[in-house]
């Protein structure tokens, strides 16, 4: 996978790398990602630059760490798992991201770029039922509710009820 990923005018995914752990880890002890997330609360840097190298070197996760386009600032955590042809999508974004349109433009890039380079049928995501924001931004990047997979999942440090939502592949467009 490329150091870089697809971008907009605004945000950039990029492959996330050893020197990123420190910030990655500091995020993770913030209140809102604690709660909607399965982040443990006692991440640290050491920890993440592990799962760095695990992930870079598994064909089936793509993880990336979103930046602004012009800056280079990290914001927040994008990724997909494959598993056979869906794609299990998750995605965070900093304090100081949040409300700023970051979540919705990082996640409909990975989207094109999922369907693409992994060929995928179907992109599937969750979130906590109290979380708006998360829904907010899963549907402005096309993703419909799934209530058939709706369940009880880890989410900050106990089972949770969450709330499913499913993206197919577009149909081809013809050239």
């Amino acid at each position: 996978m490329p150091d870089t990923g697809p971008a907009d005018e605004r945000v950039r995914l990029c492959r996330w790398s050893a020197a990123d752990a420190g910030w990655y880890a500091q995020q993770t002890t913030d209140p809102l990602i604690q709660r909607y997330t399965s982040e443990p609360p006692d991440l640290t840097a050491a920890v993440v630059a592990t799962a760095i190298d695990r992930v870079n070197g598994d064909p089936d996760l793509a993880s990336f760490l979103v930046t602004d386009a012009g800056t280079g600032a990290r914001l927040g955590n994008i990724g997909v798992r494959r598993r056979g042809r869906v794609g299990e999508v998750s995605y965070w974004v900093g304090p100081g991201a949040r409300g700023t349109g970051v979540a919705t433009r990082a996640l409909r890039l990975l989207v094109a770029w999922a369907f693409e380079a992994l060929d995928l049928a179907e992109l599937r995501l969750w979130t906590h039922p109290d979380n708006a924001a998360s829904q907010a931004v899963a549907v402005r990047a096309g993703f419909r509710p799934d209530p058939a997979r709706d369940r009880r999942r880890p989410v900050g440090g106990a089972a949770r009820d969450t709330t499913a939502y499913r993206l197919p592949r577009p149909p081809a467009t013809p050239r």
